[in-house]
């Protein structure tokens, strides 16, 4: 159940960015964190963990088409797809110290 309430938290930040325009780092920020929640982030590689984002992304933004005009629905896409690459965690490969 607390996937689920998760789940409509992030929903309606998205929302809420997409209709006003306000609190885009927030819904950045609660984007990110669910993507860790739900493990989007734990991956082998760079190009692995970006799909797996990607994938998040797409999710995020189908649970938002009842909400959302084909303009705001656009604008959610496009801003969770790069939110989705951008943001993404980098593996760390070779020694560390």
């Amino acid at each position: 159940l607390r996937l689920v309430g998760s789940e409509m938290c992030i929903r309606d930040r998205v929302v809420h960015w997409a209709k006003t325009g306000l609190r885009q780092f927030s819904m950045r920020d609660a984007v990110n964190d669910y993507m860790k929640e739900v493990g989007a982030n734990q991956a082998m590689t760079d190009e692995s963990i970006i799909d797996r984002r990607r994938i998040c992304a797409q999710q995020l933004t189908i649970k938002s088409i009842a909400f959302l005009s084909k303009d705001e629905l656009q604008r959610v896409e496009q801003e969770l797809k790069r939110i989705a690459e951008d943001d993404a965690p980098k593996q760390h490969r070779g020694w560390h110290r």
